[in-house]
């Protein structure tokens, strides 16, 4: 291989490794809505290469099994096919040729781990605000079965004090139907004999 073929490897290889995520070891970026692939055409933006002399690297680093490549499609609304920037997946086996198997392996281990605190605190972000917007709609509920509750409360002693009137309504009427005829005429008597 020429020295001009095997600079134009390296360069690609330097770029992809730079966009590489470690713990997946695609070519990419993480994102929220999913993993954004690069497209061999970004990384030639970046490489400086002319086409043709890229497109033979990239057949010499698959020829190594130096990376897997993946190809995405995406179904439109007529129902034809529309290709998508393809997965990239490094291999191990680059690593180990350019002698830093192990060095990768403990590398990827550790942005395992980082990606999963990740993932876990995402989680329990996503469960506390679950919890909290439970939370608030219990209390949105209690404050309206809360102010039901007092509207009723409200009722109850509205129809109690009905209640007291009525009856002590009742109770002076009995008493001036029952104890003052009985009386009769004598309650003048009596209210003359008061000083």
């Amino acid at each position: 291989m020429r020295s001009e073929r095997r600079e134009a490897v390296t360069v690609v290889v330097e770029v992809m490794c730079k966009h590489m995520d470690l713990a997946t070891m695609q070519v990419g970026v993480p994102t929220p809505n999913g993993f954004y692939n690069y497209s061999f055409e970004k990384i030639r933006a970046e490489t400086d290469l002319g086409k043709s002399r890229f497109q033979r690297a990239i057949k010499d680093i698959k020829k190594c099994t130096g990376f897997d490549v993946n190809q995405l499609y995406k179904q439109d609304a007529d129902g034809s096919y529309k290709g998508m920037a393809a997965v990239k997946k490094m291999s191990m086996h680059l690593f180990k040729a350019i002698g830093l198997g192990s060095q990768m392996r403990r590398e990827q281990q550790k942005a395992k781990v980082r990606m999963l605190k990740k993932e876990r605190e995402k989680f329990a972000l996503q469960s506390r605000d679950a919890k909290l917007r439970r939370a608030d709609a219990e209390f949105g509920r209690a404050n309206s079965f809360q102010s039901v509750a007092e509207k009723i409360q409200h009722l109850r002693e509205a129809l109690e004090n009905l209640n007291r009137l009525h009856t002590h309504h009742s109770q002076r009427r009995f008493h001036t139907r029952h104890f003052w005829p009985r009386l009769g005429s004598r309650v003048p008597q009596l209210a003359s004999l008061s000083p």
